[in-house]
C-alpha cells in the first residue's frame, strides 16, 4: 500500500516553487502564508481522500473477490439508513469530517483569488473539487476492479456545504481584518506592500 505520506514530497516542492514565486513577484508576507496554508490543506486533502493506494497483487485480488463496498449515488440514502439502524457516532463521525474537510478552502480561496469572493463561485468551487475528489476515486476503483474508496453523493453535499461554511467564516475574518487593520488596507490603497 502507498500510504498518504506519499503527498508530502510533492506538497514541499509546490510549496517552495509558491514561496520563491510568491517573494520573486513580491506578494505580501499573509498572501504567501495563506498560499502555504492552502497547499498543506490541499495535500492533506489529497492524503485522506485518495490514499492508502493499494499496489500489492494480494490485496488487489482480494478486493476484486470480496467485494464489500458498494458506491452511492442518492443522496442521503446511507446516512438515512445509517440512522435508521442507531449508528449515530458514525453517521456524526463521518458526516462532520465531510463538512470539515473543505472548509478551509472557503477560507483561504477568496483570499488568493479575487473572483471567489462571492457565495455563487463558492459553491461552484466546493462542487467542482468534491465531484473531482469522487470522480477520481471511482476513476481508481473502476481501473483496480473493486472499490477501494466508496463514492457517496452525501459527501459532495457535505464538502460543498463546507466551502459555502468557510466562505461565510472568510467574509466575517474580512470584516474584522478591516476593522483591526485599517492601516494596513490604507498602506494597499497607496500601493506599499510593506
Amino acid at each position: 500500500m502507498i500510504d498518504g505520506n506519499f503527498v508530502v514530497l510533492p506538497a514541499v516542492a509546490i510549496g517552495a516553487a509558491f514561496l520563491a514565486l510568491g517573494l520573486r513577484a513580491k506578494l505580501g508576507p499573509w498572501t504567501i502564508l495563506v498560499g502555504l496554508a492552502a497547499i498543506a490543506h490541499l495535500a492533506s486533502v489529497a492524503a485522506v481522500t485518495l490514499f492508502p493506494f493499494p499496489i500489492q497483487r494480494e490485496v488487489i485480488e482480494d478486493g476484486r473477490s470480496l467485494r464489500l463496498a458498494t458506491n452511492n449515488f442518492i443522496p442521503l440514502v446511507n446516512t438515512v439508513q445509517a440512522i435508521a439502524s442507531g449508528r449515530y457516532p458514525a453517521v456524526f463521525h463521518q458526516s462532520a469530517g465531510n463538512l470539515l474537510m473543505l472548509l478551509p478552502m472557503g477560507v483561504y480561496a477568496p483570499v488568493l483569488w479575487p473572483r471567489l469572493r462571492s457565495l455563487r463561485s463558492s459553491l461552484a468551487l466546493g462542487l467542482s473539487v468534491s465531484v473531482g475528489i469522487e470522480a477520481l476515486q471511482l476513476l481508481i476503483s473502476t481501473l483496480l476492479g473493486f472499490t477501494y474508496k466508496i463514492v457517496d453523493v452525501d459527501d459532495v453535499l457535505l464538502n460543498s456545504a463546507g466551502v459555502m461554511l468557510g466562505y461565510l467564516l472568510y467574509r466575517l475574518l474580512a470584516v474584522w481584518w478591516t476593522d483591526i487593520r485599517p492601516a494596513d488596507a490604507e498602506r494597499r490603497s497607496r500601493g506599499d506592500s510593506r
